[in-house]
């Protein structure tokens, strides 16, 4: 009969702790009411970008009956990027009487996935374009030998290396095939 009772204390002290943490939790989702209704649509006049590029992003906003809307404020901004020198013109813009606004972004140095967000009243979108290459890489078919006396050194040293390797390996296997064979 004890334990009946401890136990039962237990879930009375259990279900006091919840209804007293619970305004602690209380404003921790909220629902938006009423929902926004329509949507934006944010596309990239490309989804690939080469390093330092400019590519053009268009935000179009639509109503709940699919019509563009005009006079619609929209602010963009790059979410994530690879490196840290992507950027956008971040508006604010207002929709034209095509329900578009236009910024631009300048794609940075770093090869990778940039990500742009466009919030509009009360709609974001996002889009992403890859940045394909890295500044700075040399052209094709030239050379970027290191001629100096300190990498002539170094290229020579690894090559000695590599053949002293070699050596060693074979002068080993020569040896333990040259042993006579006990009997």
């Amino acid at each position: 009969m004890k334990m009946r009772s401890i136990v039962t204390t237990g879930i009375l002290v259990a279900l006091a702790a919840s209804l007293l943490a619970l305004p602690l939790f209380h404003e921790v989702a909220r629902a938006q009411y009423p929902p926004p209704t329509g949507n934006v649509t944010l596309t990239a006049e490309t989804t690939t970008a080469t390093a330092g590029s400019s590519v053009p992003i268009s935000a179009t906003i639509r109503d709940q009956y699919g019509s563009v809307v005009a006079g619609v404020a929209c602010k963009f901004s790059v979410i994530s990027q690879p490196g840290t020198d992507a950027s956008v013109v971040s508006g604010p813009f207002t929709t034209d009487a095509s329900g578009v606004a236009q910024t631009t972004l300048s794609a940075g140095s770093t090869a990778g996935t940039i990500v742009v967000g466009a919030l509009c009243g009360e709609l974001s979108a996002q889009v992403s374009v890859v940045n394909s290459a890295a500044v700075g890489l040399p052209p094709t078919g030239t050379s970027q030998a290191d001629d100096s006396p300190a990498g002539i050194t170094w290229a020579l040293g690894i090559a000695a290396g590599a053949a002293l390797g070699i050596g060693g390996t074979l002068a080993v296997m020569m040896v333990r095939r040259a042993r006579p064979s006990r009997r």
